[in-house]
C-alpha cells in the first residue's frame, strides 16, 4: 500500500490524541463529555432562569 493514499469515505482525525480540530482551533470531543467551559454555561444558564421567575412572580404578586 502506498503510504500517501487513503480509502475513500473514510475521514480520520488530524491529531489522534485530541480528535482533530475544528475550524477556529477548537477541538472535536469524541469521547463524548462535557468541557468546564460548557458546563459553567450551564449552571449559570440555570441560576438566572431561577432569577428570572423569582422576579416575574414577585412581580405578580405585588400587583395582586
Amino acid at each position: 500500500m502506498t503510504q500517501g493514499r487513503k480509502k475513500a469515505g473514510r475521514d480520520e482525525p488530524e491529531d489522534p490524541l485530541h480528535g482533530g480540530t475544528v475550524t477556529g482551533g477548537e477541538t472535536r470531543d469524541t469521547h463524548g463529555g462535557i468541557d468546564a467551559i460548557r458546563l459553567l454555561q450551564r449552571v449559570t444558564g440555570g441560576v438566572a432562569l431561577l432569577i428570572l421567575a423569582w422576579f416575574v412572580l414577585h412581580s405578580v404578586l405585588k400587583v395582586i
